[in-house]
């Protein structure tokens, strides 16, 4: 699934993201493929309308993988981020990670749906 989220010929990205975030977070090796499907918006994505909600799943799925390096990639992903919504989304998620850790806010999303 690490190939099939960087490749284009397909329109199941969002999905397979969700996958990362829900299912495939106990891997720190996932930061660094999450990250270059940051950078790699599929064309139909491009959208502002597709576009932030896309990135946004990226970005939780990024703090949903093992801490402490989740945390360090949101961190730099918030300091060397040039769009300041991307920037925006990664503090929000950082201060998040940082105040509940990784499974409390988990467990505390699942007690709200």
């Amino acid at each position: 699934m690490r190939k099939l989220l960087l490749q284009n010929f397909h329109d199941s990205h969002e999905e397979i993201v969700s996958l990362f975030q829900s299912h495939w977070n106990n891997d720190t090796e996932n930061i660094p493929i999450l990250l270059k499907a940051l950078k790699s918006t599929p064309q139909y994505l491009q959208p502002e309308d597709f576009r932030y909600p896309y990135i946004r799943k990226i970005i939780y799925a990024i703090g949903a993988q093992p801490q402490p390096e989740s945390l360090s990639a949101l961190g730099d992903l918030a300091s060397e981020a040039g769009d300041e919504k991307i920037k925006e989304l990664a503090l929000h998620q950082l201060k998040k990670r940082k105040k509940l850790g990784r499974w409390e806010y988990e467990r505390n999303k699942q007690i709200r749906k």
